[in-house]
């Protein structure tokens, strides 16, 4: 056969694939499929798979990250706070996980979705010059009901005090504990500067330490167990 009518015979035939492919079934399409992909290298077949494909193979990863995204969500909403214990000015910002590992061991309870957190992202320094941001993340997290203990400097305390933001801590303890640790009505800090207990974190550099208690704690049972051992370390 000549190359002039093996041509003819080509070109009627790529005609004829043209003009009746739209008529095809689903499984003559998947034939011609097949047949394709059979004569390609393997490069050839991932580029054609992500040509005709991509649009399929986005929402397929979309619907599974999606999922993924729901199922953390669904978990984390499991996962509650018992106890919050903020440092301002800290210097074991390197060290909160370690510190936050062992509160959890200390304070947390047998239900692993019970959470003790340790914050020390509160770099404020001088309250009165302290970055915007820091100070807006504060207020809106102690407006939130997220933060239970504050150990804190000096300048911090007198400045929250006047707006009346701590705990008066002769109402979470009992007469016999508040003479013991030396409360009384209307104290609302702790001075624990020179405590044993202060020595052996070393989670501050700054003179004096106050412990304070947020007014609006919904922690109260485990806030009174942080400062009682606390106070038993002196």
């Amino acid at each position: 056969m000549s190359r002039r009518k093996e041509g003819q015979k080509e070109e009627k035939s790529q005609v004829k694939y043209h003009r009746y492919e739209s008529d095809m079934t689903r499984k003559e399409k998947r034939e011609i499929e097949k047949e394709k992909l059979s004569t390609m290298s393997i490069g050839g077949k991932l580029g054609y798979i992500w040509t005709y494909y991509k649009g399929a193979m986005a929402a397929v990863l979309g619907v599974i990250l999606l999922i993924v995204f729901i199922c953390q969500m669904i978990e984390n909403s499991k996962y509650h706070t018992i106890l919050n214990v903020s440092v301002v000015d800290a210097q074991t910002m390197d060290d909160q996980d370690k510190i936050q590992d062992k509160l959890q061991k200390e304070f947390g309870t047998e239900n692993k979705y019970d959470q003790v957190t340790f914050d020390t992202s509160y770099m404020i320094g001088d309250v009165e010059k302290a970055d915007y941001n820091t100070v807006m993340k504060f207020t809106t997290v102690i407006a939130a009901k997220d933060m239970d203990i504050l150990i804190t400097t000096q300048n911090v305390y007198n400045h929250y005090k006047e707006e009346e933001m701590f705990m008066d801590l002769s109402t979470i303890f009992t007469p016999e504990e508040c003479e013991r640790y030396g409360i009384s009505k209307g104290t609302d800090m702790l001075d624990i500067t020179n405590t044993p207990w202060l020595e052996k974190h070393k989670w501050v550099q700054y003179e004096p330490v106050y412990l304070t208690v947020i007014s609006n704690t919904q922690n109260q049972d485990k806030v009174k167990e942080f400062i009682t051992t606390v106070e038993e370390e002196k």
